[in-house]
């Protein structure tokens, strides 16, 4: 086996390796209509064009392939494989995906840090259970599902509110999303979160792509959610889905059903505009969140990290 970087020469083959997988995923989804294999090939010469990759070759034949976007930021790389940025045929298929990675971080690990985001689909055990023994951990997982399923109970105190009562009303609206940001900084899931600053959130739902409703018991605002126009290309077609979050309760309201009714209010109100369907993501290691989701949405991929910390080379002025 050798490894070959022009992805290129290779796209029918891995069309075919990465339309397998994607097929027999989306059977598993409520609802969700499979591509045909034109359209996916279509998608997938889309995406080669502003993707680098390896190929793994023997005899001439494409064994396996892995696709990778590659960044840098504050002077540390970001490597991410998407859920069709890998393939292999069904014989050693761990061991091409294995072989592949390897070269990868033969390539970017260095003297810079690199951060690994690899996605898999979610009925894709034999690889996820690979880049476990590699030592990547799961951080998120991605959810669809159909917005009929969804039904909306009583929503007599739900509502979509508007850009201009949004600004009206946006210290209210802030300090539950703070109470958001808080809680994600708390066990078990630890986690930073810098990138939250009010300035982020305040222009996102400030976009006119960006839905948001509230609850509201007595004029407060209780409970939350926002719905925008950010799809998954590979799934949906424009115009068919809708990602939804950054759902929060105030604790004293928790278990009187008001996150399920703000959902199924963003649910209905996208329902009028043609959306058949809503996809979510969220991390794994927040039980409150996973155990909501995962009630209504069916997982699609999981997304499995890992940070190799660079080696400095010993050249310095001497």
């Amino acid at each position: 086996m050798y490894i070959d970087k022009n992805i290129q020469n290779h796209s029918e083959a891995m069309a075919k390796l990465a339309y397998d997988s994607y097929k027999k995923e989306i059977e598993t989804l409520p609802g969700v209509l499979v591509k045909t294999y034109e359209d996916y090939c279509h998608f997938m010469k889309q995406e080669l064009s502003a993707i680098n990759g390896l190929v793994c070759m023997e005899d001439e034949k494409c064994l396996g392939y892995l696709l990778y976007n590659k960044w840098e930021e504050n002077g540390e790389t970001h490597c991410r494989i998407p859920e069709w940025g890998y393939g292999a045929t069904k014989e050693k298929r761990e061991k091409i995906i294995s072989r592949l990675f390897q070269a990868l971080a033969d390539e970017l690990v260095g003297e810079k840090t690199v951060h690994f985001s690899m996605n898999v689909y979610a009925h894709d055990t034999k690889i996820q259970r690979l880049f476990s023994f590699l030592e990547f951990g799961t951080q998120a997982e991605v959810g669809i599902c159909k917005i009929e399923d969804i039904g909306v109970e009583k929503t007599e105190h739900v509502r979509k509110i508007s850009k201009d009562e949004l600004a009206d009303r946006w210290d209210e609206v802030w300090s539950l999303l703070e109470q958001l940001i808080n809680h994600l900084k708390k066990s078990p899931v630890f986690y930073g979160g810098e990138e939250f600053t009010e300035e982020v959130y305040r222009e996102f739902f400030a976009d006119a792509g960006t839905r948001v409703f509230i609850a509201e018991k007595d004029g407060k605002i209780i409970g939350l959610i926002e719905a925008n126009v950010d799809t998954i290309s590979q799934v949906f077609s424009d115009g068919e889905a809708a990602n939804v979050g950054e759902v929060y309760v105030l604790p004293e309201y928790r278990g009187t059903a008001v996150a399920r009714e703000v959902l199924g209010y963003a649910c209905k109100d996208l329902a009028k505009d043609g959306y058949r369907y809503a996809w979510v993501e969220h991390g794994t290691a927040n039980p409150n969140a996973r155990y909501f989701w995962n009630k209504y949405f069916t997982t699609y991929r999981y997304e499995m990290i890992r940070t190799i910390y660079g080696t400095p080379s010993d050249k310095g002025d001497k």
